[in-house]
């Protein structure tokens, strides 16, 4: 078991793996033949359109339409990660995307299995993806909890992902923290 220093997380970790990063209800795991694993990011986004390099307005994320389908989403967050980084954008062919039920006030939540080409190795990479609703601001949240692996070692380092997923906690407070709109509603 792993806890982050800060106390808003903790998850296993698996033997042979090693814990990169722990704080704010983030955690960043690599295994022995190039896995990682991301559990709690939550990129910010501005319902608006997306240009790739382009942060949102306010010092949100990213801006992306908020009616973009779950994976559309999911593949900008990747994109915009790699325009901040100078890196070529890399391109997602989801190979399984199934949402998950969750009630309305969650906005909408699935999970994916999907191939990553870019300036890396070829990847696979599966994981949950969940966008909150819109707030009377147009800022919406976006968490994600994902595992890559080369292709070679995808099919083994999928039930240790899947391990991993489950055994990750976080404390009350956090999750409201994280369930709560970007902007606060106006008052009645």
């Amino acid at each position: 078991p792993y806890t982050t220093p800060d106390k808003t997380a903790d998850a296993g970790v698996p033997s042979g793996w090693k814990v990169a990063s722990g704080a704010d209800t983030v955690i960043t795991m690599t295994g022995p033949q190039n896995e990682s694993i991301n559990l709690g990011r939550t990129f910010v986004a501005r319902n608006g359109p997306f240009q790739a390099g382009q942060k949102g307005t306010g010092g949100d994320d990213l801006s992306m339409p908020y009616t973009a389908p779950l994976t559309q989403k999911l593949a900008m967050v990747y994109q915009q990660g790699a325009a901040l980084s100078g890196q070529p954008l890399p391109q997602i062919a989801f190979t399984s995307a199934t949402p998950i039920q969750v009630p309305a006030i969650l906005g909408e939540c699935g999970r994916f299995v999907a191939n990553l080409t870019g300036p890396a190795q070829p990847a696979k990479i599966m994981g949950i993806f969940c966008s909150f609703p819109v707030d009377s601001a147009g800022a919406f949240k976006n968490f994600i909890m994902v595992a890559q692996a080369p292709a070679t070692a995808a099919a083994q380092a999928a039930p240790i992902a899947e391990a991993v997923f489950s055994s990750y906690k976080i404390p009350q407070a956090m999750l409201a923290k994280k369930l709560a709109p970007v902007t606060a509603p106006p008052p009645p």
